[in-house]
């Protein structure tokens, strides 16, 4: 069929294409011929209005069917491909005959090709097998198979003996492998064993954390095994998600700065909860592409350390405290050198410097010039590092340049390699102990020269009583003899001659007595002043013309308690002794001054005791003495003076009358000098004199006998007790003798008759006077009791001799003396 579409056709034409087809054919026909190949896009195929299909060919400009101008065939689809389907049968017939032909040609194939190649090809899967074993191969061919088969067979001959070659080489290398393998397997437990055996911390870490490797003590320290710790990164171990993220912050900026950090301490909480103190050392490890991949880190455990680092600071700081509350030594630390390093509260309290005056000094800065001079300091320090520690005392200088007496020990510190790192110093100060010991010693000094004179006192008493006794008996003896010559009589003189020498024995066991303290004194309260001012006259006398006297005294001068004759006698021993100093004339003082010691305010010497005195000073200006004869100067007996011309008892005896009274006497003399002797009395209060007493020396009116009395005489003494028995007798009395206490009592007791008076010695064998009195006292009440004793000591006065209202003679006395005061007790009777 053919139609047209061209402008100015007829309809008809038009017609034709439209009834056939769509009235969009001319789309469709555009559509269709864009899925053509471009050989066909001039045909398309479309479908017809009643289902049929065309094979439709058109022109146009390039193939496009225009709708102006355009010249379409059409023809029905079968009928188009019928020239096709016979063209497709031919082909298909030619096909098998060919196909039949290519059976032939491959069995021919198969059998002169194809096996041979099926031989080789199982050969080459043998030999890629590794099965190198020979095999039947077409090598009887000279085609080119069989050129391949030979080729083959002599490469398999080749491979076998290279595998063979190989084989033999890789055994020998698998054998030293091997024992490579072994040796790294023991190099790697032997190094598992020095890292697990190792206390500290090793580890390394990738970079995100991971443990790649790790010792025994890490695992230890997260409960696990090292096993289980590589491969894991700290927060799968630690209870600190805190810390775990510091670690692996700090690991990872140590890889990726490169650089090796020193960590002094950082915390690790364990498994147990407990936290350790690590010193941590982390170096970045270089991988095989040249970066830092991972950190190597190992840790000291240092919680012991840290702890007793706290422990030694805590005990510096409690060392400190307890150093710095010290106050009665001085803490000091030198430097090997000797330089002050620490100065204590009590260092500044003893020697007045801060630490801050001090610290970096040396401490030689405390000596004085001499002990520096002398190289003290230094030679202290070598002994101290030499054998250890040294002692010293000595003096030191204060801050405000006053000295004290330090006692110091000097001990030297050594470090753990017995280095010297330096030296402690303790001081104390002792100055009141050295002032106490110099005191302590001129006291001994004083209670040996006490103790000396109390000893020489003792025997001067005890000669002076017996001394007394004997001269009693020759003052009587010589009195009753005196009595009985006539007057003119030559012996008168002779008499008298004796008498007179006992007086003068008499008046030296008086100064005797007077030394010992065992004289009768008769305490008055009375003035210095007044004493001095009547004695005066007597002393210009004594001293002579060419010694000016200058008595001075005191105003309001306190009052003491003494015996008025005993004063007398000191200030004209004092006097004396001042006279025989000054053989060429000079000046004597006698001042009387109010006096009172403290124990702040002390006596020069330190005899005098804390109190209040009225003092009497004697001073000259004479030759003086030395150390050795101060010393002994109140020793009886003891004289410079050349022989004949003193006793030695004069200055004894003001020394026996002071005691005597509770006072005090010191002497201060240098040589060419002169002297002063103090005498202190202690001032009592004001009160009215007391009247004096009988000491029954004194005569009183002869007593008339109106009865005859009975006296019981008891004296140890024979001499004595005859002179008395025949002197009493001689006066109408009748006389009862006993030679001791108990013969006294014995006698007393077998009398039948009364018994008016007891005549008694005081000290006596066996029984005492006074013990025998009181028990004759009990047979008779009214018995009167006359005491005489040759001295006093305190045995009389506990016994209550000396008490107020007893009768008491002092020996020697006259006869008469005996005789008046017997007759005066019994007319009191």
């Amino acid at each position: 069929m053919l139609f047209l579409s061209q402008p100015g056709q007829t309809q008809d034409s038009v017609r034709v294409g439209q009834d056939l087809f769509s009235q969009d054919w001319l789309q469709d026909l555009r559509k269709s011929r864009a899925g053509m190949p471009s050989p066909l896009r001039t045909w398309a195929i479309l479908t017809a209005n009643d289902g049929r299909q065309f094979l439709v060919g058109h022109t146009g400009e390039q193939g496009r069917p225009r709708a102006g101008s355009f010249v379409g065939v059409a023809r029905p689809l079968d009928q188009a491909y019928e020239p096709i389907y016979r063209l497709q049968r031919q082909i298909v017939g030619i096909g098998f005959v060919l196909a039949g032909l290519a059976a032939v040609l491959a069995i021919f194939v198969a059998t002169r090709l194809g096996r041979p190649i099926e031989q080789l090809t199982k050969s080459a899967e043998a030999v890629a097998s590794g099965d190198f074993a020979p095999n039947r191969l077409p090598v009887w061919r000279q085609d080119e198979i069989g050129s391949l088969a030979r080729t083959f067979d002599r490469m398999r001959e080749d491979l076998q003996l290279f595998t063979k070659d190989l084989e033999e080489r890789v055994q020998a290398r698998t054998a030293e492998l091997e024992s490579v393998n072994r040796q790294l397997q023991r190099q790697h437990g032997f190094l598992r064993q020095v890292l697990d055996m190792n206390p500290n911390f090793i580890f390394a870490k990738d970079r995100e954390g991971r443990f790649t490797l790790a010792n025994l003590a890490v695992a230890d320290a997260y409960g696990t095994s090292v096993d289980a710790l590589v491969g894991r990164t700290d927060a799968d171990f630690s209870a600190r998600a805190d810390e775990a993220e510091r670690i692996q912050r700090v690991d990872l900026a140590v890889v990726e700065k490169g650089q090796e950090q020193v960590i002094a301490e950082e915390a690790l909480t364990d498994a147990t909860g407990k936290v350790r103190w690590l010193r941590t050392v982390k170096r970045p490890l270089v991988g095989p592409d040249g970066r830092h991949d991972q950190v190597l880190s190992v840790a000291v455990d240092i919680t012991a350390l840290r702890d007793a680092l706290h422990a030694v600071r805590l005990s510096e700081q409690r060392f400190h405290q307890m150093v710095g509350q010290v106050k009665d030594y001085s803490i000091v630390m030198l430097d090997p050198g000797g330089l002050v390093v620490h100065w204590n509260d009590g260092a500044q309290r003893i020697m007045g410097y801060t630490a801050g005056d001090i610290v970096g000094r040396h401490f030689s800065y405390f000596y004085s010039a001499e002990d520096v001079g002398g190289d003290k300091p230094t030679r202290l320090l070598a002994q101290a590092a030499e054998q250890g520690s040294v002692e010293d005392e000595g003096w030191r200088l204060r801050k405000d340049g006053s000295k004290f007496w330090a006692r110091a020990a000097i001990a030297a510190i050594y470090d753990e390699a017995g280095k010297l790192i330096g030296f402690s110093q303790l001081t104390r100060d002792l100055t009141v102990q050295k002032e106490a010991e110099s005191d302590k010693t001129l006291l001994e000094a004083q209670l040996r020269q006490a103790q000396k004179m109390e000893a020489v006192g003792r025997l001067a008493g005890g000669v002076a009583h017996d001394f007394n006794n004997l001269l009693t008996v020759i003052t009587g003896f010589s009195e009753i003899l005196q009595m009985s010559i006539k007057p003119g009589d030559p012996l008168q003189q002779a008499v008298q001659e004796i008498v007179k020498a006992a007086g003068r024995a008499a008046n030296l066991t008086q100064q005797l007595l007077a030394f010992s303290r065992k004289q009768v004194i008769q305490p008055t309260q009375l003035s210095l002043n007044d004493v001095v001012a009547q004695i005066e006259r007597l002393l210009h006398k004594l001293i002579g013309e060419d010694i000016q006297l200058e008595p001075v005294f005191a105003d309001d001068l306190a009052p003491v308690k003494a015996d008025r004759g005993q004063i007398d006698q000191v200030i004209m021993n004092l006097a004396v002794n001042a006279r025989d100093a000054m053989p060429k004339g000079g000046r004597l003082l006698l001042r009387t001054d109010n006096v009172v010691i403290t124990p702040e305010r002390g006596e020069p010497t330190g005899i005098v005791k804390p109190g209040r005195y009225a003092c009497l000073e004697v001073r000259d200006t004479g030759c003086g003495m030395d150390e050795e004869t101060k010393a002994r100067v109140f020793e009886p007996f003891f004289t410079t003076k050349e022989s004949g011309k003193g006793t030695g008892l004069g200055l004894s005896t003001v020394y026996g009358i002071v005691k005597q009274s509770g006072g005090f006497v010191t002497v201060e003399s240098e040589l060419g000098k002169g002297a002063s002797f103090r005498v202190y009395f202690p001032a009592v209060e004001t009160e009215s004199p007391a009247e004096p007493q009988a000491d029954g020396t004194h005569l009183i009116k002869p007593f008339c006998k109106e009865k005859e009395a009975t006296i019981l005489l008891v004296e140890d003494e024979a001499g004595i007790r005859r002179l008395f028995q025949e002197l009493l007798a001689s006066y109408g009395y009748k006389v009862l003798t006993a030679h001791d206490g108990e013969a006294g009592v014995t006698v007393g007791n077998s009398h039948s008759g009364p018994i008016d008076l007891l005549v008694t010695d005081v000290v006596m064998p066996n029984l005492s006077g006074v013990e025998m009195a009181q028990r004759l006292l009990s047979k008779y009440p009214q018995l009167k009791v006359l005491y005489m004793s040759g001295y006093t000591d305190e045995s009389i006065v506990q016994h209550g001799v000396l008490e107020p209202g007893v009768a008491f003679l002092s020996k020697p006395f006259k006869p008469q003396v005996l005789v008046d005061r017997v007759q005066q007790i019994l007319a009191a009777a």
